[in-house]
């Protein structure tokens, strides 16, 4: 008598759904960072480029003796003083001698920040944005400020009803 024995090649269900759970928890946790990674990196571009803008303001008081002005008017489009990058590829009145005039990021920081300018009487500046990762920065070292702290408090911040932005100014 001959027996033959049978062997069964391939994985089992448990196997096979073990299998796909690690997979799955691997990919989201991997995308996650990925979404984080890319908010720091457009941070990092708009700290950039408002410093970049402040270089070219400096550049222009050199040349002019005063700060472009920004009015009610500010690229035809703004009912305050307040110049945006929003409002063309000359957004700050006359700096385009000194440099291409960058544009935020896409996509914005929540509620649609964009970059903004003002320079009401010529002798100093703001310009500032929102940031979307925040996390790693401290009110008091650098240049982060939160705004719109109703408490009173700069310093507290609590992201479900305050600004973090990114200033840059010139006294």
């Amino acid at each position: 008598m001959n027996y033959h024995i049978i062997t069964k090649k391939g994985f089992t269900v448990i196997e096979l759904i073990v299998t796909i759970a690690i997979v799955g928890i691997l990919s989201s946790v991997i995308i996650a960072s990925l979404n984080s990674s890319h908010k720091k990196s457009r941070d990092a571009r708009r700290r950039i480029e408002l410093n970049q803008l402040s270089a070219s303001l400096e550049l222009y008081y050199s040349k002019y003796g005063i700060y472009p002005i920004s009015t009610s008017n500010c690229g035809g489009q703004s009912s305050d003083s307040w110049c945006r990058d929003s409002q063309g590829s000359n957004w700050i009145p006359g700096l385009n001698e000194f440099m291409t005039m960058p544009h935020n990021p896409t996509p914005l920081a929540a509620s649609g920040w964009v970059y903004h300018y003002y320079g009401l009487d010529g002798t100093k500046y703001w310009l500032m944005t929102k940031l979307e990762n925040v996390a790693n920065d401290t009110c008091g070292g650098g240049a982060i400020y939160i705004w719109l702290d109703n408490s009173g408090d700069w310093c507290n911040f609590d992201p479900s009803n305050n600004y973090a932005v990114y200033v840059v100014s010139q006294r």
